[in-house]
């Protein structure tokens, strides 16, 4: 009797995980594009109105597949014991979930320091702190993509130790 091949279920498992939580992510960006705070609303914060509203796309193709490929290539390496490599990816897309669901205290800082009466006596506070979320933004969805892709690469071993 030929051992049971559990690929195709840690495939599925990721994919239902992942369309579980990804709502969350879209839930998460819609309070952010429709946050209002001190001083008005996101347009006050540059680059921030534009960047917003791609970042659940960028993370549904990235995870989608990051899930999809790993799967590729799983079927052409020998499974490791205890191989579960979609962990490392579902986790990465809740530290997004989670970090982007906290970005709105965020905005309600920076949007606090730059409502201030006395900004301008900084040179340059204003501009760089205008900036600024839409950094953090930035950081947050990448850094959650690199983490998902990185532990599923590893797992699969390309990126290290195999997850050893």
């Amino acid at each position: 009797m030929g051992k049971f091949d559990m690929k195709p279920i840690y495939l599925m498992l990721g994919l239902v995980i992942a369309m579980l939580v990804f709502p969350m992510v879209v839930t998460a960006v819609d309070g952010i594009m429709g946050w209002t705070g001190t001083g008005g609303n996101i347009s006050q914060f540059t680059g921030l109105e534009s960047i917003a509203p791609i970042v659940p796309l960028i993370i549904l193709v990235v995870v989608v597949f990051t899930l999809l490929g790993g799967a590729v290539v799983q079927s052409y390496i020998t499974a490791k014991k205890g191989d579960n490599w979609n962990f490392g990816i579902i986790m990465g897309l809740i530290m997004m979930v989670i970090s982007l669901t906290f970005y709105t205290i965020i905005l309600d800082s920076v949007a606090t320091v730059l409502a201030s009466a006395n900004i301008g006596d900084y040179t340059g506070l204003e501009s760089v702190l205008k900036i600024v979320p839409m950094l953090i933004l930035v950081v947050i969805a990448f850094a959650g993509i690199g983490l998902a892709g990185y532990s599923g690469a590893k797992k699969l071993g390309f990126g290290g130790t195999g997850g050893e």
